[in-house]
């Protein structure tokens, strides 16, 4: 879905214990668009609750980094270029408190990113992804 020039695209892929999160951030426009790194998952780690996990009406628990943030600073935001793709890699298991059980989960990616440069908010949006999960 587009937000603010840029889209997100969500695809899950599970393998033994893991259920693989890929997120692929594009611009198709012709200016800058700036995320931050921890909402991006840039480093490969879910630093926020950035993923609506759920089965049968149930919300799967986040259980990952709460942390109190200041306001970004530039260092703080990852540049995607005009016509630039982003891509990061994460595993929902390490973040995110899945029951025992096989279940089918719908996920989605959803985060309310700040300009680096004017104050206001503008949320990005994936797509919905169904994935059959658990032991």
């Amino acid at each position: 879905m587009m937000a603010n020039g840029a889209a997100v695209r969500l695809n899950i892929s599970v393998r033994q214990n893991q259920a693989l999160a890929r997120l692929e951030f594009t611009n198709p426009t012709s200016s800058d668009v700036f995320i931050e790194k921890y909402n991006a998952c840039v480093d490969g780690e879910i630093e926020n609750n950035v993923f609506q996990i759920q089965w049968d009406g149930h919300v799967v628990d986040y259980t990952g980094i709460l942390a109190k943030r200041r306001r970004p600073l530039p260092e703080d935001y990852v540049k995607i270029p005009p016509g630039g793709t982003l891509t990061a890699l994460v595993d929902l298991v390490r973040a995110y408190h899945f029951p025992a059980g096989s279940r089918i989960y719908d996920a989605t990616y959803s985060a309310v990113i700040s300009y680096p440069d004017r104050e206001g908010i503008w949320t990005l949006t994936s797509n919905t992804e169904r994935l059959r999960f658990g032991w």
